[in-house]
């Protein structure tokens, strides 16, 4: 039988997994708003005033819709799992598939209503294949649920920073390659 540990040992290690975790949060994502500022400026100037709202518009057209992908059951999964964790797999799995489906519903009204949202083709082009990244989107959400469940923020954070650098490298060849603003949408896939 193992002693457990003093009380103080505890309260040093619970508050070295909120530090821990908190640099995560926090730090992983302000390191990508700050890369991104110069990534932005570029991509702006290259697609000029006309493309680049065209791709902002698009984009935000598609993604307005993402909310349908939750429907509120990311809190209520990392609580249950959190409870839970001998049924976290059952769990997540249960929640993939219903969130899935949400996102075929979600992707299936932003392909409907995109015709009426816009006249341009293009803003119409990007807003199709942003939809795309609400499938992909869901996914990793899940994922993510069930990592922050057990309370371990690191592993969805390095995930997160590494698709950031990806997704902003791709955008920035992209641009750079002479790619419009569906072209950019696409990069938003990877």
């Amino acid at each position: 039988m193992t002693a457990s540990p003093p009380a103080g040992d505890q309260d040093s290690n619970v508050a070295h997994r909120v530090a821990r975790n908190s640099a995560w949060l926090v730090g992983g994502p302000l390191a990508l708003n700050v890369l991104s500022i110069a990534s932005t400026g570029y991509i702006a100037r290259k697609l000029g005033a006309e493309g680049f709202a065209t791709f902002s518009i698009g984009l935000a057209f598609a993604l307005m819709f993402a909310p349908l992908t939750n429907m509120g059951l990311r809190a209520l999964t990392v609580r249950y799992v959190a409870q839970h964790r001998s049924e976290s797999r059952e769990h997540l799995g249960t929640v993939l598939s219903l969130r899935l489906m949400l996102a075929f519903f979600a992707i299936g009204i932003v392909l409907l209503a995109t015709p009426l949202g816009s006249p341009d083709p293009t803003t119409r082009a990007v807003a199709m294949v942003a939809a795309g990244t609400l499938l992909l989107n869901t996914i990793v959400g899940v994922l993510t649920d069930g990592y922050h469940a057990i309370e371990e923020m690191g592993p969805p954070a390095r995930a997160g920073i590494v698709g950031g650098v990806v997704l902003t490298l791709a955008s920035v060849l992209a641009a750079a390659a002479g790619g419009g603003p569906t072209e950019l949408a696409a990069t938003y896939l990877l």
